[in-house]
């Protein structure tokens, strides 16, 4: 397989596996982290990481007896493949019966241009278990110096002892270049030995004094144990090893083994015996200054965003998200222009709930189209008079009156029913305005709940706007949570994740709790408001002719949507007395009285029951309803 159908490969697996990281963080908030397993050092790293054997140079009589068992290919029937190999891998050497790694060899030459060239042979004796492969675990980011530090890696052959291909499949987990080795439509026994040759790239940093070279021999996932283990490392061409100092590790976790190393003028030789499952070989080599040559500026910029490519990804994504999610509940016609005038506002909401859908909270107005549409609805009367209270700072008050003949109130909503025992609480059959001052406003947070969980309840609304931003913190907190803890283990993922973190609170304010299908009923909604707007005399006269009681009908619509001026003009001339429900206290039957007079008598109204009732804001639901005059 050619280097660029290799790269590209890698280069689609690293892709998906941001945008799983970043999709998962929104809405539901769950964070994979062994997408994004970070490191707390370069041992560490190094340690975790799965290396399987591969090909390397050894001595030809080692190889004769190590490739002797494979000669005689295996002739065994063929069965479907099955990735419980990759599942089970962590499991331990029992579980695998008399699974083994006979020989783990791995030859590593550097470049002077820090790339690392590596062939590794393993030999691997299956015994009777059917497998349809193994897998190789290639770290390609890890910490150094409190930097984190991102390897290229470029597979150029995956094969068995003759040279023959192997199939093999490229995919990224968290730091991990995994590679899977096998036909998964055919399952072996017995031994087997698989070839790599692979380029690392950027594999010596120079955070520290002098330049470094780590990398983990053999991996710490083996689920089964490895017999014999043999390492070479050469230096650049020309070059030879005096200067360079370098240690070995054996072991996994907190039980550590220094091994001696052989140290020859050309190269680095290790060997090692009888590993244990999960235990591995790591080398640590410092090289003397001139042996390799720094990265140029614009190198160490290109790798410094690829290494910090999730810090930058991961908060794009969750703006992404939120912008889309925003667009879909409201954005999209808060930049439409082609919203379809209606003549009339949705038949299944009530002026109180259009406000709240319209405004994308419960505010004052709402109340107050709720007291004018229910004495539209012939529920009471409301009755003007004068009254000389400076404290009341009016002339004017108003009375309610209950009718004798009003519906019963088992036909009103529940916020609807709120309001009428709280308006003539305690069971009377009137009530002045200036009673209710001082008094009414406690009533306020649970009508505004009943309006919210109606809206809910047809799936218009995903919650009340508290609930809603109480989650987009809570999304935020547990961001910046996750943020802290990946900070210390994979710096990209937690910077990342810290600034979405204010990317969600800087969100939040604009965020809707309507849902997709409240959305679409809010378009009806500012339908009906751009035809109050827009409507022409004409219209309206014909409307006013079909229905004479259109103008008191829609009026609590109008004023929920800012309109009921608008309104009032569209009927000048249309009507010359009041509704049946409104009696102003100046009104002589059989004088001509004008909408407009009509309007700015129910003008004063509006404000002084504004004024009354409340208009401070107040928390829906738990006192969290949003309240504004």
């Amino acid at each position: 397989m050619s280097d660029l159908v290799t790269g590209a490969k890698l280069r689609r697996s690293r892709l998906n596996c941001l945008a799983i990281v970043a999709l998962l963080l929104l809405p539901l908030l769950m964070f994979t982290p062994c997408l994004a397993q970070p490191a707390e050092d370069t041992e560490e790293a190094q340690d975790k990481s799965v290396v399987q054997p591969a090909e390397a140079p050894a001595e030809q009589a080692e190889q004769q007896s190590e490739n002797q068992p494979d000669k005689q290919k295996d002739e065994s029937k063929l069965k479907p493949a099955s990735d419980k190999g990759h599942e089970d891998k962590h499991k331990t050497s029992q579980m695998y019966g008399t699974e083994k790694i006979q020989y783990f060899e791995t030859t590593l030459r550097l470049r002077k241009d820090c790339s690392l060239e590596i062939n590794e042979r393993i030999v691997v004796d299956f015994g009777h278990v059917s497998r349809s492969g193994i897998y190789r675990m290639i770290p390609t980011r890890y910490n150094s110096y409190g930097n984190t530090f991102t390897m290229d890696v470029d597979i150029q052959s995956v094969s068995d002892q003759f040279g023959d291909s192997y199939p093999y499949d490229l995919s990224s987990q968290g730091k991990d270049l995994i590679i899977r080795i096998g036909d998964r439509d055919r399952m072996v026994r017995g031994v087997h030995t698989y070839r790599i040759q692979y380029t690392v790239r950027r594999a010596v940093n120079f955070f520290g004094k002098k330049p470094q070279l780590y990398w983990n021999l053999t991996g710490n996932e083996w689920p089964f144990p490895v017999d014999r283990v043999k390492a070479s490392f050469y230096p650049p061409p020309g070059t030879t090893t005096d200067g360079i100092t370098a240690t070995c590790k054996k072991g996994s976790g907190t039980t550590i083994e220094q091994l001696a190393i052989n140290v020859l003028p050309n190269g680095i030789i290790i060997t090692s015996e009888n590993l244990e499952p999960a235990e591995g070989l790591v080398l640590d080599a410092y090289l003397p200054p001139g042996l390799v040559s720094a990265p140029s500026p614009m190198h160490q910029i290109v790798w410094w965003l690829k290494s910090w490519v999730l810090a930058f990804v991961i908060p794009i994504v969750t703006f992404a998200l939120l912008l889309w999610q925003w667009y879909l509940t409201g954005g999209r016609l808060e930049q439409s222009k082609t919203i379809v005038p209606q003549r009339t506002p949705p038949k299944d909401l009530t002026p109180s709930e259009v406000g709240t859908l319209v405004h994308g909270h419960f505010e004052l107005k709402d109340v107050v189209s709720m007291l004018f549409d229910l004495a539209c609805r012939g529920h009471f009367k409301i009755r003007e008079a004068k009254k000389e209270d400076y404290q009341f700072l009016s002339s004017r008050d108003y009375e309610f009156i209950k009718l004798p003949n009003a519906q019963k109130e088992s036909n009103l909503t529940v916020h609807e029913q709120q309001f009428m025992q709280r308006l003539f609480y305690p069971n009377l059959d009137s009530v002045r305005l200036s009673d209710l001052r001082g008094s009414f406003s406690s009533s306020l947070p649970d009508i505004g709940n009943g309006i919210y969980q109606s809206l809910i309840k047809r799936k218009y609304f995903k919650g009340s706007p508290q609930t809603v931003r109480i989650s987009y913190m809570l999304v935020s907190l547990l961001l910046s949570l996750l943020g802290v803890f990946f900070l210390l283990k994979d710096p990209p993922v937690g910077v990342g994740l810290l600034i979405s973190t204010v990317v969600v609170l800087l969100m939040a304010p604009f965020m809707s709790a309507k849902t997709v299908s409240g959305t679409d009923v809010l378009r009806d909604c500012l339908g009906f408001q751009r035809f109050v707007e827009m409507a022409e005399k004409d219209r309206v006269a014909k409307l006013a002719l079909d229905d004479a009681n259109i103008f008191s009908k829609l009026l609590p619509y109008a004023m929920v949507l800012d309109a009921e001026q608008s309104w009032a003009e569209n009927f000048r001339d249309l009507i010359s007395k009041p509704p049946d429900w409104y009696e102003p206290w100046d009104y002589v039957r059989g004088y001509k009285y004008s909408t407009s007079e009509l309007v700015d008598s129910i003008g004063q109204a509006i404000y002084l029951v504004s004024n009354t009732l409340g208009s401070k804001r107040v928390n829906e639901a738990s006192k969290s309803s949003t309240i504004s005059g």
